[in-house]
């Protein structure tokens, strides 16, 4: 059965890892790899931040991937998520955003979803499109060029 759950601190060394994985850093707005130094600052930040809803998909004891909401202004949410490498290619991203966009719905009554994607990343692109999102604009980061996919959600 999957479910979700928060992210607790001892997923420092999972969330590093899937941080660190080649092919998410290849899609990261920032490509290098992250250092442990300045992952333990990052981590234990957003376990405080309020602002950053933050959670594992697991089924039983194995953790899948993780996906994090991270609240700006007017209750837009930015998504970052991430699947082992293990269990790519299984539609567990679609499972982890759907279930990751009840968590939110379900805390709020009004909001906003908003993601960055690579130009090149057509399995995320194709995702947020099948998950009702609209392709809004486009936008140069690092010289790499993000699509930009937003969603509505009223309750």
């Amino acid at each position: 059965m999957f479910a979700l759950r928060k992210v607790e601190k001892s997923d420092i060394r999972c969330i590093f890892d899937w941080a660190n994985d080649p092919l998410a850093r290849e899609m990261a707005i920032h490509p290098e790899p992250i250092p442990w130094k300045s992952h333990q600052a990052w981590f234990e930040q957003k376990l405080q931040d309020e602002n950053c809803l933050f959670y594992i998909l697991h089924e039983g004891e194995n953790n899948l991937g993780s996906i994090r909401f991270d609240r700006k202004e007017n209750n837009e949410y930015l998504i970052s998520y991430s699947i082992d490498e293990k269990y790519r290619g299984k539609g567990l991203g679609n499972l982890i955003l759907q279930k990751g966009i009840q968590k939110v719905v379900s805390q709020v009554t009004e909001c906003s979803f908003v993601a960055y994607v690579l130009n090149s990343n057509q399995a995320s692109s194709k995702l947020f499109l099948k998950n009702s999102f609209q392709k809004t604009g486009e936008e140069i980061i690092q010289n790499k060029l993000f699509f930009i996919y937003k969603r509505l959600i009223t309750n």
